[in-house]
């Protein structure tokens, strides 16, 4: 049980007044302010020893989290003040100058546009099949546990290799894709054409992240009880219908959590593009992440690199609260 560091137990009821001489009482008071002050802000007062353990036990993971979180965040924010590179001679501050050129240069504004779209429609694309792949998966059948088993092999191939993989298989000649869209009549480049090289890394990133959604969604639909479809059925309700009414309903907090993790997640994803069309062809399918990882790291450039990282880092922030938003109303809305 809790105990105050004067040895009170916190038991939810304030502690007897201590009879005695004026030095007792004057002890009472301040141990009426602390539980005061304890029942004010939810807590309750430990033994000082109790102190000394809790701050040695965590210190350790404090330490890693500041300088494996916290101070990269810091150091990222100023250097994206200067024009921090190992070929300058030194560094200098210059203000906004790097948000600037970020938020007017063309390459930048495209890349920060088609990371918005890159990241949309995945996500959208990845729900929609998801929950498709998670309604067959959930039918009864014969091997279901081995359809359930080859559906989660995508996820399991590491991005580069899936990358590497649509590359060939999109490649103009000798592509399988093209090959069978030829035989229908369907003639395009894919890898060449900016239009169906965003395509291409869209259906790549999708192809991945399917299996994911659709295994996390299944969870979901397990937890439905039976019964609610067996009354949907004596209700007359056909498929689509407990679909539409029971089902999506039940689990769209689930979809909206997935939704805002995978928008996230995607919003500073670049090793599908990496692995594909390396950012082109010209700068057509280059995210901000990507860009920032082309200055940082191959142009020594970590200025401006560091104030991609912060428009990524408020980009991801504002879908976050939006998601927030979106999370709480659909719960209101329940």
């Amino acid at each position: 049980m809790p105990v105050l560091a004067d040895g009170a137990a916190t038991t939810g009821t304030r502690p007897a007044p201590v009879a005695g001489p004026v030095g007792a009482y004057h002890e009472t008071l301040g141990q009426r302010a602390r539980w005061r002050i304890a029942h004010l802000l939810r807590f309750s007062w430990m033994p000082r020893r109790g102190w000394l353990i809790a701050a040695i036990l965590l210190t350790p993971a404090l330490v890693m989290r500041l300088f494996t979180s916290v101070y990269p965040f810091l150091n990222t924010a100023w250097l994206s003040f200067t024009d921090a590179s190992p070929m300058n001679d030194g560094t200098h501050v210059v203000g906004l100058r790097n948000y600037q050129n970020v938020l007017t240069g063309a390459v930048p504004r495209q890349a920060i546009v088609f990371t918005i779209v890159f990241a949309l429609l995945s996500t959208l694309a990845e729900l929609g099949l998801g929950m498709a792949l998670a309604l067959l998966l959930n039918a009864p059948f014969r091997l279901r546990a081995l359809a359930r088993a080859v559906a989660l092999i995508p996820w399991a191939i590491p991005a580069i290799v899936t990358a590497l993989g649509f590359r060939f298989m999109f490649a103009d000649g000798f592509g399988i894709i093209p090959d069978l869209l030829h035989h229908v009549g369907v003639n395009f480049h894919w890898l060449t054409s900016p239009t169906g090289a965003k395509a291409a890394v869209i259906a790549a990133n999708v192809w991945r992240s399917v299996p994911f959604i659709a295994l996390v969604i299944l969870a979901g639909l397990q937890g439905i009880p039976p019964e609610v479809h067996q009354a949907a059925r004596m209700d007359g309700a056909g498929a689509l219908r407990t679909l539409r009414s029971i089902v999506v309903p039940l689990v769209a907090p689930l979809l909206v959590t997935m939704g805002v993790f995978m928008l996230i997640f995607q919003i500073g994803t670049f090793d599908i593009i990496l692995g594909m069309t390396g950012g082109g062809p010209g700068t057509a399918t280059q995210v901000l992440s990507y860009l920032a990882y082309q200055d940082a790291f191959v142009g020594l450039d970590y200025g401006p690199a560091s104030a991609m990282a912060m428009l990524l880092f408020a980009l991801v922030a504002v879908v976050g609260l939006g998601a927030l938003w979106l999370f709480r109303k659909v719960e209101v809305d329940l």
